[in-house]
């Protein structure tokens, strides 16, 4: 069970590198690549003066009818190629919107060392700017009679964890995050090199198992490099995904924050106090 207002821990100095905002909806069978151009229009190319061409990712709702992770096979034929998904990037590359005919994202992303994270308020206000023109669009292009019904949210954090004179190899995980127990050996010949993890947790707001949770939390940990220093990190990857009321009801971007919280509040909790103290825990 979790409380819908519980305190969130802050940091001075918190280890992001990347918030992603995003939501899914009925895909508009008549979104065509044309209107990515006339929706670049509406951006504004001036404050996003660089554009990407990517492959749609493909639905993902969370169901509980079903283990978290278990494999998923789909057939499609198809007679022409998929509408492809677009990025719009900002001038310093930091912040993007990502569009496709059934999914709208925003993304902060750290590009530089001195890259600080603005926040969570921040990067939502600049989602609800970039969604609600996107919304218009669509209606003002006659793409959708009403706006999009939102079936899914996520909310991602992607965390690089650097040494910071707490952990010096991949072995050391234990140092970084609480769930993890260390170094260990299978045999005299083996010695563990780095550890790793990945897990999903429900999202529950009532006590009571026989209610269905509102979403999952997928926790991925392992090994990285970073790309600009090439020392080694930890990266810790927090995904929230769900939706907080039943599709067809309000805006349904509540999730957005409540996920959030989940979030932060688990980051604080699986991490070691080594780390906050590196990282400035309040």
């Amino acid at each position: 069970m979790i409380p819908l207002d519980f305190d969130l821990p802050n940091f001075d100095d918190p280890p992001v590198g990347e918030v992603v905002l995003s939501v899914q909806f009925p895909k508009i069978e008549i979104f065509q690549a044309a209107h990515f151009g006339q929706f670049w229009d509406v951006l504004g190319t001036a404050k996003y003066p660089a554009t990407e061409t990517h492959p749609p990712l493909p639905p993902t709702v969370e169901r509980f009818d079903s283990p978290a992770g278990s494999p998923k096979v789909s057939v499609q034929f198809r007679e022409l190629p998929p509408i492809p998904r677009v990025w719009f990037v900002n001038t310093d590359g930091t912040h993007l919107i990502q569009v496709q005919p059934d999914r709208f994202t925003c993304n902060w992303r750290k590009i530089r060392a001195d890259d600080r994270y603005p926040r969570y308020d921040q990067v939502r206000a600049q989602f609800d700017t970039a969604w609600k023109s996107f919304v218009d669009f669509l209606l003002d292009q006659k793409l959708v009679s009403t706006s999009p019904e939102i079936i899914q949210c996520e909310v991602g954090y992607i965390n690089h964890i650097a040494q910071s004179g707490v952990w010096s190899n991949y072995r050391e995980a234990s140092k970084v995050l609480t769930l993890l127990s260390g170094d260990s050996q299978l045999a005299s010949c083996l010695t563990q090199e780095a550890v790793s993890l990945a897990t999903s947790y429900a999202i529950r707001v009532h006590e009571s198992e026989a209610e269905a949770p509102i979403g999952r939390l997928h926790l991925e940990f392992g090994p990285g490099m970073h790309t600009e220093t090439g020392r080694q990190i930890f990266i810790l990857h927090l995904l929230a995904r769900g939706l907080l009321k039943a599709a067809g009801t309000g805006d349904n971007l509540e999730f957005l924050d409540l996920g959030r919280k989940v979030i932060v509040n688990s980051f604080a909790l699986i991490s070691t106090e080594r780390m906050h103290k590196v990282w400035g825990l309040k």
